[in-house]
């Protein structure tokens, strides 16, 4: 049975998805495995469910092993798991839940890869954010927020889609009252620029955010 990455930044969410997927192959709840891990899953993780992944199912034909984990896994542990990946038990299906595809090519070539949308509304919080980052007028804040935010590529994109919600949510209302909104426009420009990058390049997010920022 083919292996599955879900790729989702709720992990409950993600395992929610994983549950359908073996309703939907019949899999008997007893002969469904389901490991979590709070921090980054490492060799020693992989190794210790490494024999629950070839026990044979309890009471139906075919099982399942759940390995959700908040902060994806190491490369030894996905270098282990790929030999599983490659080579699974029969009738063994094998889902991942991660918050993001960033693993080794190799580890997703061998599996279905499903990604849950996140949900992003525009909230006032959203629209007292980008203004916030419109009058900044320090140098160290603008980094702060970099910092804060470009932590991950994934954490760097969201949070540049929200700016890029506030920012129009701006535009609009400026628009609206016939104000000047050359300003805002220039902004959201640099917005989706960054956003561009930090989701097609491996350049790191935190210099991409800084860079942007300082430029605003």
């Amino acid at each position: 049975m083919q292996s599955v990455l879900i790729a989702s930044k709720n992990k409950e969410k993600g395992v929610t998805k994983a549950f359908d997927i073996c309703r939907e192959l019949k899999i008997e709840e007893l002969d469904i495995t389901r490991e979590e891990f709070e921090k980054t899953a490492g060799i020693e993780d992989v190794r210790n469910i490494h024999k629950k992944i070839f026990l044979k199912p309890i009471r139906g034909r075919s099982k399942a092993v759940i390995l959700a984990s908040s902060n994806g896994f190491t490369i030894e542990a996905q270098n282990a798991l790929l030999k599983i990946l490659e080579e699974p038990p029969e009738n063994t299906i094998i889902i991942l839940v991660v918050q993001s595809t960033n693993l080794l090519p190799t580890v997703l070539s061998r599996c279905k890869i499903i990604e849950l949308k996140s949900e992003i509304k525009i909230e006032e919080q959203d629209l007292g954010d980008f203004l916030e980052i419109l009058n900044l007028d320090r140098a160290g804040k603008r980094l702060k927020i970099a910092q804060d935010f470009g932590k991950t590529r994934d954490e760097g994109a969201l949070w540049l889609e929200k700016m890029i919600l506030g920012g129009r949510k701006k535009l609009l209302e400026e628009i609206a009252k016939n104000k000047p909104f050359e300003k805002t426009a220039k902004v959201i420009k640099k917005l989706q620029e960054a956003h561009t990058i930090i989701k097609t390049t491996n350049v790191s997010p935190r210099l991409i955010l800084e860079n942007t920022l300082i430029s605003l």
